[in-house]
């Protein structure tokens, strides 16, 4: 893999600091994600994250007092929100401005 970027981190809602990294990974790349935290994988290309179509979205309370956007979008049959839908926007902003 090539890293392109490390993004600030973001703190999820169990409190645990999450950093992007953007990388290119050739097409012979397999995940192997962890079964505790991933569903499943799958390829959704990145600016549909800037696309209004399948969008929804949840104001939680993130803590006592504080909210937060919770970002939804339905990709492909997947359901793709919270944490990780939130980071993929940011990514595509930067990418695609």
């Amino acid at each position: 893999a090539r890293v392109l970027a490390s993004l600030p981190p973001f703190l999820s809602k169990g409190h645990v600091s999450v950093r992007p990294v953007v990388a290119v990974v050739p097409d012979t790349f397999t995940p192997a994600p962890n079964p505790d935290e991933v569903d499943q994988c799958f390829h959704v290309p990145l600016e549909t994250f800037l696309s209004t179509d399948g969008y929804s979205f949840a104001d939680w309370e993130f803590t006592r007092g504080k909210r937060i956007r919770v970002h939804r979008f339905q990709r492909g049959g997947h359901d793709v929100w919270g944490l990780t839908a939130v980071m993929l926007v940011r990514v595509a902003e930067i990418v695609y401005g």
